[in-house]
């Protein structure tokens, strides 16, 4: 896996100020109760929060919530009470967001062919679980999962595949970030070299033990930011991508080897490559759907369930990715909305992004030297993300909040940045 050399770019060429944009956007209130559906009760204490932010609350006596001075855009309410099944309420500024009403039911789910936490091979599937999870960079080396035990593990030798599941939600601490995590895992699947995970995340401010540790999480974080995909999002509705160091070109996936394509003649230099974005990299030729972005053999939800042999050959590869040599404009991937001003991602095909503040560097085989004898070579190239839509078209918000962030497959570096590389949605950095 590729590492990733960290080198911060601060400079007057960052022209959005994120904290002011969210200062001047109108904001809502949502407020609400949450009740047990079996009797109506009011369910006190429950955790009330906007997914993938800091921003949350707990229900009163009645059961009863109100979250106030919210900037308006689109967010994930999430609902959970220990014991019961959480809920997921998408709310913005354009749907209903007051005098909402929560049912929880009673978790009655049975963790069915899990390998108890006694098992010899659990502190292997734990060592596993946290690489693909939390990562394999320098900030996952600094994060630490409180709770392990709430984890249960199925292997399944045949398929080799992994899969894990947890009753109650992941206590992470991000040293690195600075942010205590608590992560509602509600799918994770490992197989062969593809990950799919799943879940709702809150996070909150840890506090630092000394001014250095905070002068650390700043820089961490502002490194972290810096070339993401909120990063991108937020610069794509501000119009503001070229100051910002991102360059959009179509990528288009076609099923058959065109080397004399006029669009392959001008692919030239290495301004834009990447190993595993590279405009010859084969692709599995699989259509996206909703419920499986990853190419396997078996259904990863249900491994007994084989793809039909029709649509999956081992080891085939059946099509190439085709990079166009002219930035895609602007007008070619938002599109205004009449009813409500604001703007939807739409695009055709796929887009290749790269960011040119940072660089990763891979590792490959090759010839060079003298002798031109093979040795390793360590290769750098610029972030480069590949991203396609499964909807045809998504809301997006002023703060680059998409109304529903599964509606994107990401392929290359973003596909790489894992839970101890995420910052809240409500992060900012400084001017």
């Amino acid at each position: 896996m590729s590492t990733i050399r960290k080198l911060l770019f601060i400079g007057v060429l960052f022209v959005i100020n994120d904290q002011r944009a969210f200062a001047q956007q109108p904001s809502m209130q949502i407020d609400g109760m949450v009740v047990n559906a079996k009797d109506q009760t009011p369910l006190v204490g429950a955790s009330v929060y906007l997914d993938h932010t800091t921003i949350g609350t707990i229900t009163s006596d009645n059961g009863s919530f109100s979250i106030d001075d919210l900037p308006a855009g689109n967010y994930n309410m999430v609902v959970s009470y220990v014991g019961y099944e959480p809920l997921s309420f998408p709310v913005s500024n354009h749907s209903p967001h007051a005098n909402l009403r929560f049912e929880l039911r009673p978790n009655t789910r049975l963790l069915k062919e899990v390998v108890i936490t006694g098992d010899s091979h659990w502190a292997e599937y734990l060592s596993m679980f946290k690489m693909f999870f939390l990562g394999s960079d320098d900030n996952a080396k600094q994060c630490t999962i409180e709770n392990p035990d709430v984890l249960s593990f199925h292997y399944n030798d045949s398929t080799y595949m992994l899969r894990a599941e947890a009753d109650k939600p992941l206590i992470i601490d991000n040293k690195a970030l600075g942010y205590k995590i608590y992560y509602q895992l509600t799918a994770f699947v490992h197989y062969t070299s593809r990950t799919y995970y799943s879940g709702y995340t809150r996070f909150e401010e840890m506090k630092p033990a000394e001014t250095q540790e905070q002068k650390k999480w700043k820089v961490n974080r502002e490194d972290a930011y810096y070339g993401s995909v909120t990063h991108f999002m937020r610069s794509l509705v501000a119009k503001q991508l070229r100051a910002n160091h991102f360059v959009v070109k179509k990528l288009a996936k076609v099923r058959e080897n065109l080397p004399h394509h006029t669009v392959l003649q001008r692919w030239e230099g290495d301004e834009f490559r990447s190993s595993d974005t590279i405009v010859t990299m084969r692709w599995n030729g699989r259509d996206y759907s909703p419920s499986d972005t990853t190419l396997t053999r078996f259904n990863i939800f249900n491994p007994d369930d084989p793809i039909p042999a029709d649509q999956y050959e081992w080891g085939k590869m059946m099509g190439f990715n085709i990079l166009y040599p002219d930035k895609v404009p602007y007008d070619s991937m938002l599109t205004r909305t009449d009813s409500t001003g604001d703007d939807d991602l739409s695009f055709n095909n796929s887009l290749f992004i790269t960011y040119t503040r940072k660089k990763t560097y891979e590792d490959y085989w090759g010839y060079g030297g003298i002798t031109s004898l093979m040795k390793m070579i360590h290769r750098p190239s610029f972030e480069a993300s590949i991203i396609t839509m499964k909807v045809p078209r998504i809301s997006l918000d002023a703060h680059g909040n998409l109304a529903d962030p599964n509606a994107i497959v990401y392929e290359g570096y973003w596909a790489r940045q894992r839970v101890a590389d995420q910052l809240p949605f409500d992060y900012s950095p400084s001017k």
